[in-house]
């Protein structure tokens, strides 16, 4: 197995719905024992979400779609968003560690 970085961007959420569920998130995310080091942070300047989490996997698409996955899980689950128009949620990268 392989250490990737996988970042993720995230559209269609308040920035104070972010600050407000941000502790919640993080501890939510630090419960899947597959997913390390989660750094979240609110770009003010592109209205996002962002996100870096890291995770084993064999390879950089399938750990990218699995980190994807369990991120969009959390945030449904943590934040109730008041968006009519949904969330976006986008990979945006994915970097094997050394």
């Amino acid at each position: 197995m392989k250490r990737f970085s996988v970042n993720l961007s995230l559209l269609g959420l308040s920035e104070n719905e972010v600050k407000d569920n941000l502790s919640s998130l993080i501890a939510a995310l630090s419960l899947r024992e597959y997913l390390y080091n989660p750094k979240i942070s609110w770009d003010r300047e592109k209205a996002k979400l962002v996100a870096i989490l890291e995770s084993d996997g064999l390879d950089a698409k399938r750990t990218g779609l699995a980190v994807y996955d369990d991120f969009f899980e959390t945030i449904v689950a943590v934040i109730h968003f008041s968006s009519e128009d949904g969330i976006t949620l986008n990979v945006d990268a994915v970097k094997e560690l050394n």
